[in-house]
């Protein structure tokens, strides 16, 4: 963020980072792991419940 208001560019004053933490950072695949599915309704209702209180 400072690098990039050093270079003038015009930046959100926030910003906020949602994630779902992986148990297993080494294996990769191209579905997601049985809690991270679990995990993703949660989060996206967490997401929608933030950007309608705003």
């Amino acid at each position: 963020m400072e690098f990039g208001k050093n270079m003038g560019i015009q930046l959100p004053d926030k910003i906020v980072i949602y994630a779902i933490e992986a148990m297993d950072t080494l294996t990769f695949s191209e579905t997601l792991s049985p809690p991270v599915a679990g995990a993703v309704p949660r989060a996206v209702q967490a997401i929608r419940n933030d950007i309608r209180s705003r």
